[in-house]
């Protein structure tokens, strides 16, 4: 008896560890950014902003993106609640062209359509970019951006 329960405790625990699962690959990158920027009509000042953006992973070189955040002004006191979509494409192996364009909403009302050309480049877990960005109703910038990796 006690070894017919050694053997089914033996085999058990083998067909256990055999149901261990392989990595699944990603199925998008994301990285967190921080941007600094100043206002270029000088209506809005200095401007300050975090976000989070979603690349899918793709075998094709060009990528999309959905990026969502946040972009302070401090001259208006006040900031955009962002979403924007759009795309990326390679130059070289690690310089970046890339458009977005969406939607910012004004934490003091009202809402603009923002469009945002630029260019960066990628290492192993950082990404660099300097952009233009214009809000149709309120004012344009031009920015640093910092990615992390997460």
């Amino acid at each position: 008896m006690k070894k017919n329960l050694l053997l089914v405790l033996l085999l058990s625990s083998i067909t256990a560890f055999a149901q261990t699962t392989a990595k699944q690959p990603k199925k998008y990158i994301s990285d967190l950014g921080i941007s600094l920027g100043n206002s270029l009509d000088n209506l809005g000042g200095f401007s300050s902003g975090v976000d989070i953006r979603f690349i899918p992973v793709s075998t094709q070189k060009i990528s999309w993106t959905v990026t969502p955040g946040f972009t302070y002004f401090n001259k208006r006191n006040g900031g955009f609640v962002v979403l924007k979509s759009g795309v990326m494409f390679p130059v070289t192996d690690r310089f970046y062209v890339s458009g977005e364009t969406g939607i910012g909403i004004f934490t003091e009302g009202g809402e603009s359509f923002i469009l945002s050309p630029g260019i960066g480049t990628n290492s192993k877990n950082l990404n660099f970019s300097l952009r233009y960005e214009r809000f149709s109703s309120y004012t344009s910038q031009l920015a640093f951006r910092l990615g992390i990796s997460l």
